[in-house]
C-alpha cells in the first residue's frame, strides 16, 4: 500500500480463496490504490473489483491516480469536519459545566445568607426558651433540617464546579452515605437501596471527587433500572489485596477499601465493555449520557492510585468494584456540632454586610453576647465608618461580596491604616478568595456561611484573645 497501486488481473479467488464477500461478488479481478493524508499517512483504499480478467492500459493507471488523490482529499476533509464538531460538542459541554457551576455559585450565596438567618434566629429562640422544652424540640427539628440544606448546598457545589481541592485523609464511609441521601432524593421510589458501609474507612482523597465517581456510578446504575425499577445494592469494606490479585488490578499488594457499586438491570453487552472506559463512549440515547462519566471515574480512580472492574451479565445487571488504597491514621478531625453558652465580649465590632437579615440577626445575637455593634449595608460605607475613627473599632466582621466594595478591598484598606487591626471574613459563596489567599491579606479568621451564633461568637471572642500575627486563620 505504501508503493502505490495494486493490480490483480486476474484468478483473484485463487490468490485469496477464504474471504465470503470475494466469493459473493463473483471478483476475478482486482485494482487498489492507497488514499493518503498531505503528510503521506495512509488513511483508506480505493478498491476497483471485477468479474472479468482485465489488463487495464497505462494510462488508466494515470486516471485512477488522480481519483485517489481527489478521494483521498475528500476523506481527509470529511475526517477533519468530524473533529471539528466532535471539538465544538466537547467545547458546548465545558461551557455547559461552567454556566451550571457559576449558577450554583449564585444559589449558594443567596440561599446559605439566608441559611444564616433560619440558623442564626433559631439558635436565639432555642436559647430563649428554656421552660417550654417540648417548644425547643420543635426548634430543633429546625436546626436540624437548616444544617442538612447547609449539606446539601455543599454538595451541588462539589458536584458542579471544577475544584482545587487537594488530597488529604477522609471517611469515605461518610461521603457514602451523604450521597445516597442526595441521590435518594432525586431517583424514584421504583428504585430500591440496599446499603451496607462500613465505618471509618480513611483513604487519601480528594473529598469531591470522591462525591463524584459515587454520583457516576450509582446514576449509571438507577438509568439501567429505569425502566422497570430494580436494586441498587452499595457496599463498602476493608479487604486486603495479595500478589496474584492485586497485579491482576495493577496495584501493588496491600490493605484496600473495595466499594461495590450494582443493579439488577440489562447489563453490559460483552463487545462493548472493553469500551465504556473511553471518553464520549456511550450507549445511552442522545441527550441522556455524555459518554463522559465512566471515563471521568476511571481517571480519578487511577489518579488515587486505586482500580477499577466490572462484572456483567446480559440480563443480570452489572457490578462496578473500585479499591482505593486503606488509610491508617489516629484521629480524623470532624466539624463538631455547635452547643453551649455564647461566647460573651464589650468590644466594639463593625458588622459590613448587604443582606438585611444577616444584619438584623447579628446585630442582635451579638448585642445579646454583650458586644456594641456598629452596622455598614456596604463596604462604602464600612469603610467611611471606619475612616472617621479607626481606633472605635475592636474588630471588623465583614462579607465577602457587597455593592461597591468588597470584603477584601475593605479589609485591605482598613489595614492600611490600622495593621493590626482584627478581621473576619465571612462568605456565602467565592470561587476566587481562597483560605490562603485571606491569611495572605491580613484576615483573622475566614467563615464560610451559613454561621450560626454560636460558632460566630466563638470565634470572635477566639480572633479577640488571640495574640496578633499568627500565621493561620482561626476557622
Amino acid at each position: 500500500m505504501q508503493k502505490g497501486v495494486t493490480l490483480i488481473t486476474g484468478r483473484l479467488s485463487d490468490f485469496y480463496s477464504t474471504p465470503r464477500h470475494l466469493a459473493v461478488l463473483e471478483a476475478e479481478s482486482y485494482l487498489g490504490l492507497p488514499l493518503k493524508d498531505k503528510d503521506q499517512k495512509v488513511i483508506g483504499i480505493l478498491a476497483f473489483m471485477s468479474r472479468r480478467p482485465f489488463n487495464p492500459p497505462d494510462r488508466f493507471n494515470l486516471i485512477i491516480e488522480l481519483a485517489a488523490d481527489r478521494a483521498a482529499s475528500e476523506l481527509e476533509r470529511l475526517q477533519n469536519e468530524a473533529e471539528r464538531l466532535l471539538l465544538e460538542e466537547r467545547l458546548r459541554h465545558s461551557q455547559k459545566i461552567e454556566a451550571i457551576g457559576t449558577m450554583s455559585g449564585g444559589i449558594a450565596h443567596d440561599f446559605n445568607n439566608i441559611l444564616t438567618g433560619i440558623i442564626g434566629y433559631s439558635e436565639m429562640a432555642r436559647k430563649e426558651l428554656g421552660e417550654l422544652p417540648e417548644t425547643r424540640r420543635k426548634i430543633d427539628k429546625v436546626l436540624q433540617a437548616s444544617h442538612r440544606a447547609k449539606e446539601l448546598v455543599q454538595q451541588i457545589l462539589t458536584f458542579s464546579r471544577h475544584s482545587d481541592e487537594e488530597k488529604k485523609t477522609v471517611d469515605l464511609s461518610s461521603i457514602c452515605r451523604e450521597a445516597m441521601k442526595l441521590l435518594r432524593a432525586s431517583i424514584p421510589s421504583s428504585i430500591e437501596f440496599h446499603l451496607t458501609i462500613a465505618d471509618n474507612c480513611r483513604v487519601m482523597a480528594v473529598p469531591s471527587q470522591m462525591h463524584q465517581i459515587i454520583m457516576n456510578l450509582c446514576t449509571n446504575a438507577y438509568q439501567a433500572m429505569a425502566v422497570n425499577g430494580g436494586l441498587l445494592t452499595i457496599s463498602l469494606e476493608p479487604t486486603e489485596l495479595h500478589d496474584e490479585e492485586a497485579a491482576r488490578h495493577r496495584l501493588k499488594s496491600g490493605l484496600f477499601y473495595r466499594l461495590k457499586v450494582s443493579d439488577n438491570g440489562h447489563g453490559i453487552a460483552p463487545e462493548i465493555r472493553e469500551r465504556i472506559f473511553e471518553p464520549y463512549f456511550t450507549t445511552k440515547d442522545k441527550g441522556v449520557g455524555t459518554g463522559l462519566g465512566l471515563a471521568l471515574t476511571h481517571g480519578i480512580v487511577q489518579g488515587h492510585h486505586g482500580a477499577i472492574d466490572l462484572e456483567s451479565e446480559v440480563g443480570g445487571g452489572a457490578t462496578f468494584s473500585i479499591w482505593l488504597p486503606q488509610v491508617k491514621e489516629e484521629v480524623l478531625q470532624e466539624e463538631t456540632t455547635e452547643e453551649g453558652a455564647l461566647a460573651s465580649g464589650t468590644e466594639h465590632i463593625l458588622l459590613a454586610d448587604d443582606e438585611e437579615l444577616i444584619l438584623q440577626f447579628s446585630k442582635e445575637m451579638l448585642a445579646m453576647a454583650g458586644y456594641r455593634v456598629t452596622i455598614a449595608t456596604n463596604g462604602l460605607e464600612a469603610l467611611t465608618l471606619f475612616q472617621e475613627n479607626p481606633n472605635a473599632f475592636d474588630l471588623v466582621l465583614t462579607d465577602m461580596t457587597m455593592p461597591k466594595m468588597s470584603g477584601m478591598e475593605l479589609t485591605r484598606q482598613c489595614l492600611t491604616l490600622r495593621p493590626e487591626l482584627p478581621v473576619i471574613l465571612y462568605t456565602g459563596y467565592n470561587d476566587q478568595v481562597s483560605r490562603e489567599c485571606a491569611v495572605s491579606a491580613g484576615i483573622r479568621a475566614y467563615l464560610t456561611k451559613p454561621v450560626g451564633g454560636t460558632k460566630l461568637c466563638g470565634v470572635i471572642r477566639q480572633v479577640l484573645d488571640a495574640k496578633w500575627g499568627f500565621d493561620q486563620p482561626i476557622a
